[in-house]
């Protein structure tokens, strides 16, 4: 692993593929609508018209953001045990 900040390791080039897809589903519907047919492929004999129709009236639901924002630091959450000593003797 390398001391420059500028230069990310495989597991992170790895992920910025993904971030295409990611950062217009965390910015909810107008992301997504912004992304176009990127997220929402037009059909093959779908007109433009057509498209533009389903794409204004497509919606996404918050439960991808909200999930990634109330997993964030979950790993930090769970309960560690505390030695009979460091409990103050209200909670014993």
């Amino acid at each position: 692993m390398s001391n420059d900040p500028s230069k990310t390791t495989p597991a992170v080039d790895a992920m910025r593929e993904d971030w295409a897809v990611v950062d217009p589903l965390m910015n909810g519907t107008k992301g997504m609508r912004a992304a176009g047919t990127a997220l929402l492929p037009k059909w093959p004999k779908e007109d433009v018209e057509a498209y533009k129709a389903r794409l204004s009236a497509s919606t996404l639901l918050p439960a991808y953001s909200e999930t990634v924002a109330s997993m964030t630091g979950g790993c930090s959450l769970s309960r560690l045990p505390l030695a009979r000593t460091c409990r103050p003797e209200s909670l014993s």
